[in-house]
């Protein structure tokens, strides 16, 4: 059974200083789907990412990336 990684976006969005978090939420949200899109592309595990909020306008492709809103 492959393994599977439960993402928390907000979390993970304020560690990572290279995803401008500051600069506006909704960029940023866009920012880390294309590099954990990227990430899990190369991967055979499971990847979902978790937002606890509204879904950002106009998201990228998200590929073999699960994206969750609640």
């Amino acid at each position: 059974m492959a393994r599977t990684f439960l993402i928390d976006a907000y979390n993970l969005m304020h560690a990572v200083p290279e995803l401008d978090f500051a600069s506006g939420r909704f960029p940023a949200c866009r920012r880390l789907i294309r590099r954990l899109a990227a990430w899990a592309a190369g991967r055979s595990e499971r990847v979902v990412l978790v937002f606890d909020g509204a879904t950002p306008p106009e998201l990228p492709p998200t590929g073999p990336l699960e994206v969750r809103f609640m």
